[in-house]
């Protein structure tokens, strides 16, 4: 996993490309014994660039500087803090050490050429692996004007990679993550309940520059939730299994794949009522597959 180090990210004043910068000897291949990573998600400004002007970028380092030179925590947004119980703010000191950022632009080749289309096809089937990676995920959405549009926090939710990127982290180990809106306008999301509020949806029903796009991405996201199911399954974590299992309808949406359905072990649910009724019918296949008795 290609990262730039945090010193690189604050002196950059222009947005490179991964081959430009792995020329000049700028990216580090993460490690865990290297220190922490963090993902950033962001909505491109212009199809061929993503921030040609820096503008996003400068926003980040000024966002970086104030957290770890201003601020004691990241303050709980107002949504997750409601449908949250215990819910704490980040403390900011969980930043210091090393720190590596996976930015798209600068993690993945960008070369228009038969050999980094396949390595950029890796890193897309790769990215639920580099935000379970990641100890940090922050979602760069300031406002910004741009000749064709105005890119929002709303319009960060609307769009379908970032979609599919909120998703994986969403459904990882550590679903919270970090909203950047301007240096100082930070906030820790941890209720997927706000991005709903927020105007997110299906990756499939998210808006795509490129058209083919949707549908790479529907095998990426079958995947983000059969581990998760499976791992609710492995816990016995009955009423998050249900939910999801009964989710898949509305977060595939939009996106030609089937649903995941584990393998429940005979026996094996919540309510002591005995061995699952093994006969093929509708109603007990439901229960079976939904860990009742």
């Amino acid at each position: 996993m290609y990262t730039v180090a945090l010193h690189t990210l604050l002196g950059m004043s222009k947005v490179e490309t991964h081959e430009q910068l792995k020329a000049q000897d700028l990216l580090v291949e993460f490690r865990k014994n290297t220190g922490q990573a963090a993902f950033l998600s962001h909505e491109w400004l212009d199809i061929g660039h993503p921030d040609a002007e820096c503008k996003q970028m400068r926003v980040l380092q000024d966002a970086l500087k104030h957290m770890m030179g201003n601020l004691h925590s990241i303050p709980v947004d107002l949504v997750s803090e409601g449908f949250g119980e215990g819910v704490k703010p980040l403390p900011t000191s969980k930043l210091s050490g090393p720190l590596f950022f996976w930015y798209d632009y600068f993690s993945c080749p960008q070369m228009d050429d038969e050999w980094s289309r396949g390595v950029l096809l890796d890193a897309i089937n790769s990215i639920p692996a580099y935000v379970d990676e990641c100890s940090f995920f922050f979602a760069l959405v300031p406002v910004l004007e741009h000749p064709n549009h105005v890119l929002t926090p709303s319009s960060w939710h609307h769009r379908g990679w970032c979609r599919l990127e909120r998703t994986c982290r969403e459904l990882s180990k550590d679903h919270s993550w970090i909203m950047v809106k301007s240096p100082t306008e930070i906030e820790l999301i941890t209720s997927a309940t706000a991005s709903m509020l927020a105007g997110s949806g299906p990756v499939g029903e998210g808006l795509f520059s490129v058209e083919e796009d949707r549908l790479k991405l529907g095998p990426v996201l079958r995947i983000v939730l059969k581990r998760k199911l499976l791992s609710l399954l492995k816990s016995q974590n009955w009423p998050g299994y249900r939910a999801l299992l009964n989710q898949q309808a509305m977060m595939l949406r939009g996106m030609d794949c089937d649903f995941f359905s584990p393998e429940v072990p005979e026996g094996l649910g919540q309510d002591g009522q005995g061995q699952i009724d093994p006969s093929p019918s509708r109603v007990a296949g439901f229960l079976h597959q939904n860990g009742f008795r």
